[in-house]
Order: structure tokens, then sequence, then C-alpha cells
């Protein structure tokens, strides 16, 4: 039983990494007015301070879920006096185990995203560019997992995988109702995943986009700021070292 399951995890885990991280060729950056970008940088940063909350509460609520579903049903498994009842919960904390698994291997690139633009260095016109390219990225990122989890693929896979352990419950070990249970209760927690998943920055990536088509490329003309190399001696003991930085 623990095999299948694993094996079911691991293979709805392989088909929907791709998918997940898939996107179009990123198109190419290109000299933007100094003026434009301090704009362009300010208006990101606003995106990103505005929609993360949401997006935090809505992650940190269903892995808070999904890590008490598992807590509850490994308990009912452990306790359960008979063969079916034991069944009822290993499967169903497995279930569970999955959606904890998913949520992170695919945690909101938005969370977090406000203070990483915030640390990025923009002391110079170079720094500026490279941190609105960084910023953009992030952004871009944030709307595609958006997309990911609402679009058609993401419920096929649920409904899937969730099918499949109702149905070796069912089949394999006659559990009736606690098939019925795990494929219902299974269907409101990932279809109330994808519902209450807050869609802003999706919406104002794609207004952003429209107006800035260069937005979110790879800055392949920027470079990262550099870091002037520099010589320390540095005594040690009797002798001393010479420490390099670049």
């Amino acid at each position: 039983m623990l095999r299948a399951l694993v094996a079911a995890l691991a293979v709805l885990l392989l088909v929907s990494w791709p998918a997940l991280t898939a996107r179009a060729d990123d198109p190419t950056c290109e000299e933007l007015p100094e003026a434009e970008v301090e704009a362009r940088l300010r208006e990101v940063r606003g995106f990103v301070r505005h929609h993360e909350p949401d997006t935090r509460h809505w992650a940190t609520a269903f892995l808070s879920l999904h890590l008490t579903m598992v807590g509850v049903q490994l308990s009912l498994a452990i306790t359960a006096d008979n063969e079916g009842a034991q069944v009822d919960g290993w499967v169903g904390a497995l279930s569970s185990t999955l959606g904890v698994a998913t949520l992170l291997i695919s945690w909101p690139s938005l969370v977090g995203a406000g203070d990483a633009i915030d640390a990025l260095p923009t002391g110079s016109p170079e720094e500026r560019r490279y941190a609105l390219a960084r910023a953009e990225q992030r952004m871009r990122r944030a709307s595609d997992q958006v997309a990911f989890v609402r679009s058609p693929f993401n419920t096929i896979l649920n409904a899937l995988y969730l099918g499949g352990a109702a149905s070796f419950s069912l089949i394999g070990w006659q559990r009736v109702t606690g098939a019925f249970i795990l494929a219902a209760g299974g269907s409101i927690i990932a279809q109330g995943r994808v519902l209450l998943l807050p869609t802003g920055i999706r919406e104002e990536w794609l207004r952003y986009h429209r107006r800035h088509p260069d937005a979110g490329c790879e800055p392949l003309a920027v470079s990262a700021p550099s870091v002037p190399t520099s010589v320390t001696i540095l005594p040690t003991g009797l002798g001393a070292s010479m420490l390099v930085t670049f």
C-alpha cells in the first residue's frame, strides 16, 4: 500500500513540476532611459508590497491546514482498532502529505519578494537596471504560479490523484465510506486552494507587461553589480596573511 501511494506521489510531482516551471523564452533586455528604470522599479515594488500579504496568508493557512490533517489522520491510523480504519488513516495521511509537498515545492514566489527586491543595490544606473530586471522576473514568476494553480491542468492532476487514492481504498480494501470521505474532502480542500488563491499579482503583471513588453527579460546586457578588488594584509601570529576580495 505504501509503495503504491508513494509511487503515485512521485509520478504526480514529476508530471506537475515541468508544467509549473515551464515558460516562454525570455525577451531580450534593451537599454532603458534612467527615468523609466526608476519609475518602473518603484511600480513593481509597489505591486509586490501590495499583493504579498494576501499571498502569504493563503500559503501559510493551507500549509497549516494540511499539516493539521496529517497529524489527525496519523493519530487515527495509529490508534485505530481494526485494519480498515487503519487503512483509512494511512491513506488520508499520505494524501495530506502530498498536499504539504506540492505546496512547499510550488511555494509562492511572491512571498518574501518585497524584502528580496529592497535588498538589491540601486546605487548606480547599472545596479538599478539590474534590480529592475530581477524585480520584474520575480513578479513574472509569481504570475506564472497563479496561472498554473488556476489552470485546468492542475485541476485534472488533483482529480486523478484523488480518484486513484479513493479507488485504491474502495477496490483494495472495500472502504466505501473512507473512499467517499477521501474523495469529497480532498476535492474540497484542493478546490479551496485554487479558488482562494489571490490572483491580484497575475492581473497586475498582465497589465504591466502590455505596457512594457520587454518586462521580465534576462539582464544579458546588464551584469551584476561588481565588487572592486581589494587586498588586505592581516597579522597572524608570527607572520601575516593576505586576503583578496573581488
